[in-house]
C-alpha cells in the first residue's frame, strides 16, 4: 500500500473547474503523449526521475509552498478556470493528478513561460509521494 492509497478522498464541488475524470484522462493522455513523442516541444526530453524514497528530514508543505506560489499560482489562482492551488487543502486535494502532469512536464506547460528547474519538479514530486505533510 502506498502513501496515496491511505489519503481520504474529498470530493471537488462541480463548478467551472473540469471534472476529475477529465483531468484524470487528460493526465494519462498528456504522460503517454509526452513519453511517445519525447516531450511537448520536442527540444528537451522531461527528465525527472520519479522518487522512490523519503527524504530525512521530511518535506513539508512550507517547503514546497514557495515553488507552488511562483510557479503555478499564475494560472491557478482560483480566478481563472483552472482549479486553484493557493492553500495546502487545494494542493492536497489533486494529490493524484499533479504528480503525471509535472513529472512529464506538462505543468507548468510549456508555451505559459513559466520556467521551473528539475529540482523544483522533484522537491514536488516527492513531497507528495511521502505524504505530502502539511
Amino acid at each position: 500500500m502506498t502513501t496515496f492509497d491511505r489519503q481520504p478522498r474529498r470530493e471537488v464541488p462541480r463548478r467551472r473547474f473540469l471534472s476529475r475524470t477529465a483531468l484524470r484522462s487528460s493526465a494519462v493522455a498528456a504522460a503517454c503523449w509526452a513519453f511517445a513523442c519525447g516531450g511537448s516541444s520536442g527540444a528537451t526530453p522531461c527528465n525527472v526521475a520519479l522518487p522512490t524514497s523519503c527524504p530525512q528530514p521530511a518535506l513539508h508543505y512550507r517547503d514546497v509552498k514557495p515553488i507552488i506560489d511562483q510557479r503555478c499560482t499564475t494560472c491557478h489562482s482560483g480566478l481563472t478556470e483552472q482549479w486553484p492551488l493557493t492553500d495546502y487543502k487545494h494542493v492536497s486535494d489533486w494529490f493524484d493528478i499533479i504528480p503525471p502532469m509535472v513529472s512529464t512536464c506538462q505543468m507548468p506547460p510549456p508555451d505559459a513561460s513559466v520556467p521551473i528547474t528539475i529540482e523544483e519538479r522533484t522537491k514536488i514530486l516527492t513531497w507528495l509521494h511521502c505524504g505530502f505533510p502539511e
